[in-house]
C-alpha cells in the first residue's frame, strides 16, 4: 500500500516590532507630495485635496506626481520610455455594463462588453 505525506507549507508569521514615524503638529508651511494611482478622476480627487491642504491647513506647496510617471527600474525609467497614454481621461462609464469607456475615434468603446457610445 503506498504512503501518503501530507506537507503543510504554513508557518508561523515572523513578529516584527512597528515603529511609526511622528507625525507632525501641522502641515502649515509644509511641502505635500500627492501620488496619484491613474484611476478614473484620480487626478481631479488630488487636485482638489490639494487645494484645501493649502486653503484649510497651511501647506506651503502641492506636488503631484502619477504612479505612471514613478514606476519603471531601480535606475528610473531609460531615455526612451513614456508613460502610457491617459485612454480614460474624459471617458465615461459603459450604459450597458458599467466599465468606464475607452476612446475609439471620436466616440467611445467598452473593452468589457463591447457596447459603444452609439457610434457607427
Amino acid at each position: 500500500m503506498a504512503r501518503l505525506e501530507i506537507l503543510d507549507p504554513t508557518v508561523e508569521p515572523r513578529k516584527q516590532p512597528l515603529t511609526y514615524v511622528a507625525r507632525p503638529d501641522s502641515l502649515q508651511g509644509k511641502r505635500i507630495g500627492l501620488i496619484e494611482n491613474t484611476k478614473f478622476n484620480s487626478d481631479r480627487l488630488l487636485l482638489r485635496i490639494g487645494e484645501i491642504l493649502k486653503q484649510d491647513y497651511g501647506a506651503a506647496e502641492i506636488s503631484r506626481r502619477s504612479s505612471e510617471r514613478l514606476s519603471g527600474s531601480a535606475a528610473g525609467p531609460g531615455p526612451e520610455s513614456k508613460p502610457p497614454p491617459r485612454m480614460f481621461e474624459d471617458a465615461p462609464p459603459c450604459s450597458t455594463c458599467g466599465s468606464i469607456m475607452i476612446r475609439n475615434g471620436s466616440c467611445y468603446k467598452c473593452l468589457n462588453c463591447g457596447s459603444t457610445s452609439g457610434c457607427s
